[in-house]
């Protein structure tokens, strides 16, 4: 493959190979998304429980408590995807500065005041 364009999403974490530091990751992380989930969908909702249940229980459950190739969580920093991406050979493009711009604006306008947009090395 050689796309033009190649857009990734990463969850930030490392849920490396001792029990306490994928505990500790997964809590972080997961906490994370839970106070999200309150901060914008009701507790009563069925999209919520979906999300709970069906995909971020899952996740934690297999990062912290399976090993070996059960375990198929394996949550990388964004700085290893990096470093494994220019080994690929992709090449990381500027950000747009209007776009970036508006994002900040509408995350600053429109979302709760814990959300924020960082940058780091484009």
């Amino acid at each position: 493959m050689k796309p033009d364009v190649f857009v990734q999403g990463i969850i930030n974490g490392s849920y490396g190979t001792f029990f306490l530091s994928r505990f500790r990751e997964a809590l972080f992380y997961h906490s994370a998304m839970f106070d999200m989930l309150d901060a914008t969908m009701p507790r009563e909702s069925r999209l919520r429980l979906v999300l709970e249940r069906g995909i971020f229980g899952w996740v934690a459950l297999n990062a912290i408590a399976c090993e070996g190739e059960d375990r198929v969580e394996r949550g990388e920093t964004y700085k290893q995807w990096q470093i494994r991406n220019r080994r690929a050979g992709l090449r990381q493009l500027p950000l747009n500065r209007d776009s970036v711009n508006m994002v900040r604006n509408m995350v600053k306008n429109q979302y709760h005041k814990d959300f924020v947009i960082e940058e780091d090395q484009q």
